[in-house]
């Protein structure tokens, strides 16, 4: 099977605007073009919308959708960091340096060692811009390694 990035991403920046996500989602799910992903970037809502976006994951496995929750500085604000961040992790040069920047981030970002990503193996290998099986690899040489513990979408950092 063929790893690479989806041919568009659909990107949504709201803040507190959960009573119109539901038919922005059902629009986006009805399209007949397939080869898209979602990213979300929540602006710091006080509403219901990161729960609504949460549930609309939960009930569409088969789509690829990445939430992003954010204080609230701004749509333009948010999407500005969210692809400085894309791009610092890309630029990488192997697996090892994407994968361990892009966790360190996540860390950072919720504030312990320990933390959930919003990517299954293949959503995250797609993230980092690598094969899947190359990542897989490296992940277990890293937990050989006692650098990170993970399960699924769980990682902790040992160092």
């Amino acid at each position: 099977m063929e790893n690479r990035e989806p041919f568009i991403t659909i990107g949504i920046a709201s803040y507190n605007y959960a009573n119109y996500l539901p038919e922005a989602f059902e629009a986006i799910r009805n399209q007949k073009f397939r080869d898209f992903e979602i990213l979300y970037c929540d602006d710091g809502s006080t509403d219901e919308s990161v729960e609504v976006i949460k549930g609309f994951i939960r009930d569409n496995p088969d789509l690829q959708i990445r939430l992003v929750e954010a204080e609230n500085q701004g749509i333009i604000a948010n999407k500005n960091r969210d692809l400085m961040r894309k791009v610092e992790v890309v630029s990488k040069r192997t697996i090892r340096e994407k994968l361990m920047t892009y966790l360190a981030m996540c860390a950072k970002e919720k504030g312990s060692d320990s933390f959930e990503i919003p990517f299954d193996r293949q959503e995250l290998a797609d993230y980092l811009e690598v094969d899947r099986s190359g990542l897989s690899a490296e992940i277990s040489k890293l937990r050989r390694e006692g650098i990170l513990k993970s399960e699924k979408k769980q990682f902790t950092l040992l160092l």
